[in-house]
């Protein structure tokens, strides 16, 4: 998990407003019903409180999130009892924070706790229980324990599906992150299986260019080159292209597919696609007066290193010499991106300098 999924308002795939079942909403439960309690300015309090660290979060500034939120859950420690609602909701959001800022372990042990005590209180098929399962999965793919990670994921899967029915949009997202879970594992014959089926399902829901779909059918092209199925990657990323073509994402988000299927290109040998897509990237970039940006960057690279594989030294050095002036307006001179550009093109001068000898 990274640090742009840390709150379920950020996620539209994740909400409670997605379930058909049970009432009980988090950020409605009251205090007073589970052992401890705070009197109304208290409570009032701690809920601005939350409100503000949520704001830190829908901000990116995760460091100060995560420090109010630590006064929250030390107060909430000794005034709730751990069972009550309140306390288990600031645990649960602690340990999200602490995973996403580089804190695994000590997430880990918050969501493990905050899903034993919620079992008991909240019962298994409750939507907070399996949105804290969600996030403990996560946490335990950040700390190498991948099998736990899938096995948790899993069951959660099965409860909603049992619950919801396998067309609800909750059921299809969390099937995507398990099918992501298995590429991880190297299962990626179910990977590609499930994200197969998320995509045929949300086809049918909303239509094939929906964000959701794109997102899905990406995710199923790095899952079949992670099988070593790169046909089937170029595939299903020549019909992404095609659909954000007709659209209008914006530049830098459109931009990604079509740089992921020139890399597939590369791959697969297919030079002249490659140099097709990667002079579209560029162009397209040079439109927005966005060349510095390092997608921009990456397909000026691509087409050094096409060039340079057809024979064209002389034109591979005139375009990492391009990339090398570019970073140059924008970085300082031992910046690991100019230095690693500048070692490059000693290599394809080395290379041109072979070429040359060879032919006197």
């Amino acid at each position: 998990m990274n640090r742009n999924e840390l709150a379920e308002e950020k996620s539209p795939d994740h909400t409670t407003q997605d379930y058909a079942i049970s009432s009980g909403n988090e950020d409605d439960d009251n205090p007073h019903e589970d052992g401890g309690q705070l009197d109304n300015q208290s409570q009032d309090d701690t809920e601005t409180k939350y409100k503000l660290v949520m704001s830190y979060v829908d901000s990116d500034d995760p460091d100060k999130a995560l420090l109010l939120l630590e006064e929250l859950v030390t107060t909430a420690s000794k005034t709730l009892d751990q069972t009550n609602p309140l306390r288990l909701k600031y645990e649960h959001q602690l340990g999200k924070i602490l995973s996403a800022t580089g804190n695994p372990q000590r997430a880990l042990g918050l969501l493990e706790n905050v899903i034993s005590i919620g079992t008991t209180t909240l019962g298994e098929e409750h939507l907070d229980l399996l949105r804290y399962k969600h996030d403990l999965a996560n946490t335990y793919l950040s700390t190498g324990n991948i099998h736990a990670g899938v096995q948790l994921s899993e069951s959660v899967v099965a409860i909603e599906e049992r619950l919801l029915g396998q067309d609800h949009p909750y059921v299809s997202a969390s099937k995507h992150e398990l099918a992501m879970m298995y590429q991880v594992n190297d299962e990626h014959k179910r990977g590609i299986e499930l994200l197969e089926s998320v995509v045929a399902k949300l086809t049918e829901q909303v239509s094939e260019d929906h964000p959701k779909v794109i997102n899905a059918m990406v995710d199923l092209a790095g899952i079949y080159r992670g099988d070593r199925q790169n046909r089937q990657a170029i595939r299903v990323l020549e019909k992404v292209v095609t659909l954000l073509d007709r659209t209008s994402h914006e530049l830098y988000t459109r931009m990604e597919p079509h740089a992921e299927l020139a890399d597939r290109y590369l791959e697969d040998g297919q030079i002249a696609q490659m140099i097709a897509l990667n002079e579209r990237i560029v162009a397209e970039h040079e439109a927005g007066l966005a060349e510095e940006r390092p997608r921009c960057l990456a397909a000026l690279k691509g087409l050094a290193e096409a060039h340079r594989i057809q024979g064209r030294v002389d034109k591979a050095v005139e375009l990492l010499n391009r990339v090398i002036a570019i970073q140059k307006r924008t970085l300082h001179d031992e910046h690991p991106a100019l230095l690693k550009t500048r070692s490059l093109l000693s290599r394809v001068n080395d290379e041109r300098g072979e070429t040359d000898g060879k032919q006197n």
